[in-house]
């Protein structure tokens, strides 16, 4: 069995971590980056299901047949894992509901 972890060190607080990201991403010459991820994960629930995500103009879940819904639920676990959070509920505000 994999076990995940989070990609906050122990010794640091989530706010922490962030400005460290936020600072290190200014340094780079970048900004607005979370919406990178916001981009990361729409485009891997397409890759996952084959279709958009509802943020994208995809179906709603209440659209969706059984087998559809049993895939977005994959999929959104899938891409909650590899962004490190493991909280769907997250996933799904990137993806739309």
């Amino acid at each position: 069995m994999v076990t995940y972890h989070s990609l906050i060190p122990i010794e640091k607080t989530y706010y922490q971590q962030l400005k460290k990201y936020e600072n290190e991403l200014i340094n780079a010459g970048l900004n607005k980056a979370h919406g990178l991820r916001y981009a990361y994960a729409q485009q891997r629930y397409q890759d996952l299901t084959g279709r958009s995500c509802a943020a994208r103009g995809g179906l709603l879940k209440h659209e969706m047949t059984e087998d559809q819904l049993r895939l977005d639920k994959m999929a959104l676990q899938v891409i909650s894992i590899e962004l490190g959070h493991e909280r769907l509920e997250l996933v799904a505000t990137y993806c739309g509901k």
